[in-house]
């Protein structure tokens, strides 16, 4: 019986098995990207892990984040803050080219902000003192600004802005990677010791997430059962995420509840975002466990590496509320572009307004997308005398509508969304810039773009 469960979580789970695997147990990597589950967990509290039994492991990664979540706020955490208000720009940036403020759009990482810069010493240390610890020590230790953060430029005002842009700091978020080893079987599953290679730096050990050149170690693990069904979660490194906004590929995902989820979703980061990866405090990369199953029955299971390119990640973050979101498409191969929100004005009420995006030069097809747990209600849209819908629709998360365009120009959208809540913080802007990179990414990935598909005549609003 436990054979056919492992198989079939194997085939729900898109794992990667380790040869030689018992069967027993299934052994996972998982990414808690939400640092407040992430400090919640180190605390001993499961109560928002979307698993059963869960039992934790005390090791040195554990204590190092320990330690470094005692230096946040007991409250709320965030990596994003207002810098300043500026009435105006030089000139505007080019894309993948600074001006002379050393300001730069870039639509593929920052798809959601006018234009990034890196941030000065000064403007780090100003605006972090108090707030991230880390970050300040870091930045005192000799690592470069622009390794730790970035500044990113955006209009003021509801996201279609007021004219005055507002710089936002964004730094490196705190993350914790997991061994989730679950109990498959119908017996109890004793563990016993960890074999893995180990990096224990001195200090906080800012560096790159390569692979282990260390001695294998025999680790002893606490004599604990892990039921039926259970699990246990062995730390083994503390993160940084990415400086830009994250390009994960997600294969399956679930969500606990809709207004303040959290999310485990099955995957693989693109290289790009795996190469952005930092890594600090000590470290261990698990190749075998030792377990006992039954009275005398001690077997070792093998793990395969942490792999960025194939894992589990968990997150957790509150609705942010965004308008629906609008790509211009081609059809010779162009990478989709991002042309912005529409419905900004009505605030996730319904009252009908009018939105205008522009469709650039090579493009042939606008892509509308619900990309959050709300509904966008399009009750027309045309491209000059052109009206492209033939009635009125509506989006939900996960669905939307590609409309061909024959010309370059102003299209015009009328509609409205309704949200479930409505996140005006600097944070959430930050979200919506994940939400957008993550999108684009996905679109990259897959030609013809596979996602689900509401064609011209839709679904009419409910």
């Amino acid at each position: 019986m436990h054979r056919d469960r492992w198989y079939e979580v194997v085939r729900k789970g898109h794992l990667k098995p380790a040869r030689g695997s018992s069967g027993l147990v299934v052994a996972r990597h998982l990414i808690c990207t939400s640092f407040d589950i992430a400090r919640e967990v180190s605390a001993g509290n499961f109560s928002r892990l979307p698993f059963s039994a869960v039992m934790l492991a005390h090791n040195p990664v554990l204590a190092f984040f320990k330690r470094l979540a005692a230096s946040y706020d007991k409250l709320s955490y965030t990596n994003t803050y207002s810098v300043r208000i500026l009435p105006g720009r030089s000139r505007e940036p080019v894309a993948g080219q600074p001006n002379e403020d050393g300001m730069m759009a870039d639509p593929s990482r920052f798809p959601s902000f006018e234009y990034t810069r890196p941030p000065t010493p000064e403007e780090l240390r100003d605006t972090l003192a108090g707030r991230d610890r880390l970050m300040v020590e870091l930045l005192d230790s000799g690592v470069p600004p622009d390794e730790l953060g970035v500044v990113v430029g955006c209009q003021t005002g509801e996201c279609g802005g007021s004219g005055c842009f507002e710089e936002l700091l964004h730094v490196r978020s705190l993350a914790l990677a997991f061994l989730l080893v679950e109990n498959i079987s119908d017996k109890p599953i004793v563990l016993r010791s960890l074999e893995a290679l180990v990096e224990a730096p001195d200090g906080v050990g800012f560096r790159r997430l390569t692979t282990l050149e260390a001695e294998l170690s025999s680790l002893p693990l606490p004599a604990a059962a892990i039921p039926s069904g259970g699990c246990a979660l062995i730390p083994e490194v503390a993160l940084l995420e990415p400086i830009e906004g994250q390009q994960f590929d997600t294969w399956s995902s679930r969500l606990s509840t809709p207004a303040c989820f959290v999310e485990t979703s099955r995957g693989g980061f693109s290289s790009e975002s795996q190469a952005s990866y930092r890594c600090i405090g000590p470290r261990l990369e698990v190749e075998a466990l030792t377990l006992q199953s039954g009275s005398d029955s001690v077997f070792r299971e093998p793990v395969h590496p942490l792999d960025l390119g194939n894992t589990y990640m968990l997150a957790e973050g509150l609705q942010v509320g965004s308008c629906p979101h609008v790509f211009a498409l081609s059809d010779s191969g162009k990478p989709a572009l991002y042309l912005g929100e529409l419905f900004s004005a009505c605030a996730g009420e319904e009252r009908l307004v009018r939105s205008t995006v522009r469709m650039p030069e090579g493009y042939s097809t606008v892509r509308v997308a619900e990309l959050e747990n709300e509904e966008a209600v399009i009750t027309s849209c045309s491209s000059g005398p052109t009206q492209l819908l033939a009635r009125p629709m509506s989006l939900r998360k996960g669905e939307h509508v590609d409309l061909r365009v024959s010309a370059p120009g102003p299209i015009e959208f009328t509609g409205w969304y309704t949200t479930l809540a409505r996140d005006r913080s600097v944070q959430a802007l930050w979200k919506r810039n994940n939400l957008v990179t993550e999108y684009l990414f996905t679109l990259a990935q897959r030609r013809p773009w596979a996602t689900q598909i509401l064609h011209e005549q839709g679904r009419a609003p409910v």
